[in-house]
């Protein structure tokens, strides 16, 4: 079985290494070996990939690394994958068979996984905060008004482009390991991999998701400016009125 976890927002890898000799590391990725055909792979944005560790010694591997956490996730996210090895090279749902597993195969394929389990978190985030975002627009629509201070609205809006923000710079997983196209087998299955698990569409719908959010909350946003703003014109003309009436029975009484 592969099991990919998605366990905190990143991993310091060069302090884990020290404490934790790896066997190989590869463009910032930290491989291990439990024996033939067994790996963990640690990617330094939160994500450890293991191929054929039995999960009481994925606890205990987890568990040595956890002080080397940024901030663990209190949702962990895990995929899981059937794997065949000797058999034909074949990428099926959620399902791989290949003629061989050697580190440099974990290596290549692991950073997909990584890929997918990062994006079904912020798939979930993003659905979460559309569904805030409903929220916040429902009185507008039941009742003709904005419920919502701007103070608030600007701490939620705040909130949103920074889980944006994590989202793709604090992980970084953009590239490709090197080791996924010196290959011509291996380029062949990453390619294939990445296909399976749409990772390209996926990060093109989250990122559509983030857009709406928040286009929307800007705009409620300008809508309570321009709320709050009136109401400080309409105070000041009503004081401006209240000091002319009593300037006039002044004179008036003078």
């Amino acid at each position: 079985m592969i099991y990919s976890r998605a366990i905190a927002l990143r991993i310091f890898t060069h302090k884990l290494r020290l404490a934790k000799l790896p066997d190989a590391e590869r463009d910032g990725m930290l491989l291990y070996s439990f024996g033939q055909a067994s790996f963990a792979v640690v990617f330094r944005f939160g994500v450890v990939v293991f191929w054929n560790v039995p999960l009481v010694q994925q606890q205990h591997f987890l568990a040595e690394m956890m002080v080397y956490t940024k901030i663990p996730l209190e949702v962990q996210y895990t995929e899981e994958y059937q794997l065949s090895i000797n058999k034909k090279d074949d990428i099926g749902y959620n399902k791989i068979s290949v003629q061989k597993l050697e580190l440099t195969d974990a290596i290549s394929m692991s950073f997909v996984f990584a890929q997918s389990t990062v994006l079904a978190r912020l798939e979930t985030e993003a659905d979460e905060q559309l569904y805030h975002l409903n929220r916040i627009l429902r009185p507008i629509e039941k009742y003709g008004k904005i419920t919502m201070r701007r103070k608030q609205l600007l701490k939620q809006l705040g909130q949103v482009l920074r889980d944006r923000t994590h989202a793709f710079y604090e992980f970084g997983f953009d590239n490709a390991p090197a080791d996924a196209s010196n290959d011509d087998r291996r380029q062949r299955i990453h390619a294939e991999l990445k296909m399976q698990l749409d990772i390209t569409g996926r990060i093109a719908q989250v990122n559509a998701k983030w857009d709406t959010v928040t286009e929307e909350m800007q705009f409620l946003f300008s809508l309570i400016t321009e709320r709050e703003d009136l109401h400080i014109e309409l105070i000041l003309v009503f004081f401006a009125l209240i000091v002319d009436i009593l300037l006039t029975l002044w004179e008036i009484l003078a």
